[in-house]
C-alpha cells in the first residue's frame, strides 16, 4: 500500500449559479481556506493535483495551465485530470498516489468548475462526445441518457416516482444549515413531483444545476500529518473503475463499475462487510436516483433495496451533526457533505481553529487581518509583466493582469513577483526563507558572486553556482 496518507486540511467556496470570481480566484479561495484550516503555508506543499472539466465548459483553452497558478501549482510538480462527473473522486485518488508512493510528503488537490461562462448551456458540449455513427445521429444529451437509466432502474424494481423523490427532499433539506450549499430548500415530495419535466422521469428538482465553485483538500504522509493535527483523517483505501462510454452497451439497472471500484477500496482498507463497517457514505448523485444506484453498487444494501432504506430513514442525517458511528444495521447517513464531515472531524486537532470560520469568510479574503493590498495601476502592471518587482516582507500583493485580479498569500522575505502568472518564487522544498541580506539569501549570494540580484533571481543555475563558491563551502 505504500506510505500512509491522511487528509489534514479542507476548503470549500460557496457554490453559486454565476460566480463573480474567475476560475483562478475560485481555485485560490479554496486552496487558501484549506491551508488556513490546518495552519500550513504554500511552501509546505510539495505537489498539486487539479481536477476540472474539459476546457469547453469554462470557455478557456488549456484550462489546466490557466488554473495552475491560482491553485498554487506554479514551480511545483502539477497534474490535471478529468473523468466526467467522477473527477472529484479521481482527483483525490490521484493525489493519494502522489503521497502514498513516497514521491512527495504533501499534495494539494483542487477541484474547480465555472460552467456559467458556457453559453447558452454547457449541455451542448456533450453533443460531440458520443459515437458519430451509432449515437450522434440521435442527438443525445446527458439528461435523456440519465432519464433512460432512471426509467430502467424504476421499471426493474417496480419503483414509483415518490420513492426517488425522497432522496431530493432529504438532501435539499440537509443543505439548509450548510453555508456553501447552492440550492438548499425546504422542499417536499409534492414539490419534486410538481416541478418541470425535463426528460421523463427526470424533473427539475431531480437534477443538480450548473454550478460555479471550488473545493480543495490537503493530503500528507503520516509524519507530516501527525505534526499538523491531532486528528488526521486517514485514507485507508482507494479504488477506481471505468465502464464503457457506450451507454447502449452498459447495464443501466446496476452500476457494476461502482462495485468494482468499491471492492478495490474495501480490499485495501480491510473492509469485509461494508453494511456493518461503513458508518457514513457520500455517493455521487448528479440525479437523485444515482444516490440509490450507487448505494447498491457500494454494496451498502442489496439490489433494489436502497429506496426502502431511504423511506425508513436509515440514510437520514441528524440535524446539526453528522452521525459518526452506528450500531450494526441501524443508521448509515448518505448524501452528507464530505468536506463538512472532514471539517467537523478535525475540529479537535491542534492546528485547525481556522476551519470553522473558513466557509464564512470565503468571500472576504481581501479583508483578512495582516493582509494589505498594494495598489498597482496600469503602468505598474506593465512593469510587472516586463520584469520583476519586490514587495515588502510579510506583505500581500494583489496583482491584476489581463485575465483578472489574482490574490496571493502572505509573502515572506524579499519575494520576487513575476509576470502575467504573477507567481511567487519559492526556494526548494522544506527550506526556510533566509532573511534579506542574510547568508544564503539571494542578495548575499549576488554580492559574493558580483552579479545583479534580480538577474540571479531569474536564473536558478546562477544561485547554485554562487552557493558552491560561497565562503565556508
Amino acid at each position: 500500500m505504500g506510505n500512509r496518507v491522511a487528509i489534514v486540511g479542507v476548503g470549500m467556496t460557496k457554490f453559486v449559479r454565476r460566480a463573480l470570481e474567475t476560475g483562478k480566484e475560485l481555485s485560490w479561495l479554496a486552496s487558501k481556506m484549506a491551508l488556513d484550516s490546518c495552519g500550513m503555508k504554500m511552501n509546505q506543499i510539495d505537489s498539486v493535483v487539479m481536477g476540472t472539466a474539459p476546457d469547453t465548459f469554462d470557455g478557456v483553452h488549456m484550462k489546466g495551465e490557466y488554473l495552475s497558478d491560482g491553485a498554487g501549482g506554479f514551480g511545483k510538480p502539477y497534474m490535471r485530470g478529468f473523468v466526467g462527473g467522477g473527477t472529484g473522486v479521481f482527483s483525490v485518488a490521484q493525489g493519494w498516489y502522489h503521497v502514498a508512493s513516497g514521491m512527495f510528503d504533501t499534495c494539494l488537490v483542487v477541484c474547480e468548475e465555472k460552467m456559467s461562462t458556457f453559453q447558452p448551456h454547457a449541455q451542448a458540449a456533450f453533443l460531440t462526445i458520443f459515437d458519430h455513427i451509432t449515437e450522434r445521429p440521435l442527438k443525445p444529451n446527458l439528461l435523456w441518457i440519465f432519464a433512460l437509466e432512471m426509467n430502467r432502474y424504476m421499471t426493474t424494481y417496480g419503483l414509483r416516482k415518490e420513492d426517488i423523490a425522497r432522496v431530493a427532499v432529504k438532501n435539499k433539506n440537509n443543505a439548509l444549515d450548510h453555508p456553501c450549499a447552492q440550492i438548499a430548500a425546504p422542499v417536499t415530495i409534492e414539490d419534486v413531483l410538481a416541478s418541470e419535466v425535463l426528460a421523463w422521469p427526470v424533473q427539475r428538482l431531480d437534477v443538480s444545476p450548473v454550478s460555479d465553485g471550488a473545493v480543495a483538500v490537503i493530503l500528507a504522509n503520516e509524519s507530516v500529518a501527525r505534526r499538523i493535527t491531532d486528528k488526521p483523517v486517514w485514507v485507508e483505501g482507494v479504488g477506481w473503475s471505468l465502464d464503457t462510454a457506450y451507454w447502449t452497451n452498459r447495464d443501466l439497472c446496476y452500476p457494476r463499475y461502482v462495485e468494482e471500484a468499491a471492492r478495490m477500496a474495501y480490499k485495501m482498507a480491510g473492509v469485509t462487510d461494508p453494511r456493518r463497517q461503513i458508518h457514513v457514505a457520500e455517493p455521487y448523485d448528479p440525479f437523485d436516483y444515482k444516490e440509490l444506484h450507487h448505494m447498491e453498487g457500494l454494496m451498502l444494501c442489496g439490489r433494489g433495496e436502497a429506496p426502502q432504506l431511504t423511506a425508513d430513514g436509515v440514510t437520514a442525517r441528524f440535524r446539526g451533526a453528522i452521525r459518526s458511528a452506528r450500531p450494526p444495521g441501524r443508521k448509515i447517513p448518505a448524501g452528507s457533505d464530505g468536506a463538512d464531515a472532514l471539517r467537523r472531524h478535525s475540529a479537535g486537532g491542534k492546528r485547525s481553529p481556522g476551519s470553522s470560520r473558513a466557509s464564512r469568510t470565503c468571500h472576504r479574503a481581501r479583508h483578512r487581518r495582516n493582509h494589505c493590498w498594494l495598489p498597482f495601476g496600469p503602468s505598474e502592471r506593465t512593469k510587472l509583466r516586463c520584469g520583476l518587482a519586490t514587495c515588502r516582507r510579510r506583505a500581500s500583493a494583489r496583482v491584476s493582469d489581463a485575465t483578472g485580479a489574482i490574490p496571493f498569500a502572505t509573502l515572506r522575505s524579499w519575494t520576487q513577483v513575476c509576470r502575467p502568472a504573477s507567481c511567487i518564487h519559492l526556494p526548494a522544498r522544506r527550506q526556510a526563507f533566509p532573511r534579506a541580506g542574510a547568508p544564503g539569501s539571494t542578495a548575499a549570494l549576488a554580492r559574493s558572486a558580483g552579479v545583479d540580484a534580480c538577474q540571479m533571481a531569474r536564473k536558478p543555475s546562477w544561485r547554485v553556482a554562487a552557493r558552491a563558491l560561497a565562503p565556508g563551502r
